[in-house]
């Protein structure tokens, strides 16, 4: 039995009227020298919808997600699990996602529902080291 793409998009849309935050993404576009003989990374805004920003929603990951994804988890940074609203969202790995001031590196795409609502990823936060 399928859910009618009617019913499908309501869904979405209720379920992304629930996401709370905003956020920016952000993509490795190029690579800059950086006085040192090293090569840094450039990252450029991805436009969602064309807009610089997106509402999304931020949880510590569940259990499940945990047991579903086990090597994303194997070192030792903050892990988050974004959502994201379905229609209009371009997040991919690698990607930089900021949210108030802090930023985190898209690991793994987690949606793999047969009636996806949200876009949801587990991302690790930058620069900090879990102890």
């Amino acid at each position: 039995m399928s859910v009618p793409a009617s019913e499908l998009a309501a869904m979405q849309a209720t379920a992304a009227s629930s996401l709370d935050l905003v956020a920016t993404i952000k993509r490795k576009t190029s690579f800059a020298p950086d006085g040192r003989a090293h090569q840094t990374p450039t990252y450029t805004t991805v436009l969602q919808n064309g807009q610089s920003t997106l509402a999304c929603g931020m949880a510590e990951p569940s259990a499940d997600i945990m047991r579903l994804y086990p090597e994303e988890f194997l070192a030792p940074s903050r892990r988050s699990v974004f959502s994201f609203p379905v229609t209009g969202t371009d997040v991919k790995p690698d990607d930089r996602i900021t949210v108030g001031g802090r930023t985190y590196r898209v690991q793994a795409d987690a949606s793999h529902d047969s009636y996806p609502t949200l876009l949801q990823v587990i991302a690790a936060q930058v620069g900090t080291i879990v102890s």
